[in-house]
């Protein structure tokens, strides 16, 4: 018999990241382009996708921290404040 603690330990779930098998859920947009709008270039687009973000899992990169990490890339480390 389980243990009474155990029905509600399904809260602890709720911060995991949505997943789509191997890629994040949060980018099946081109998938859903795909499933909608079936063309080569539509299918490329969606590979592309894919495989970007499998990189960003091999690498333990979450989407919202590889965009700050671009952001951080763009503007740079100095913080200027106009006044």
């Amino acid at each position: 018999m389980s243990d009474y603690r155990d029905l509600y330990a399904h809260w602890r779930d709720s911060g995991r990241t949505p997943k789509f098998y191997l890629i994040d859920a949060r980018g099946a947009l081109p998938i859903l382009l795909v499933v909608l709008h079936i063309k080569l270039w539509t299918l490329g687009l969606m590979a592309l996708v894919v495989l970007f973000l499998i990189g960003l899992e091999y690498y333990r990169m979450p989407i919202p921290v590889f965009l700050r990490v671009v952001r951080n890339a763009l503007v740079g480390k100095r913080k200027v404040i106009y006044l």
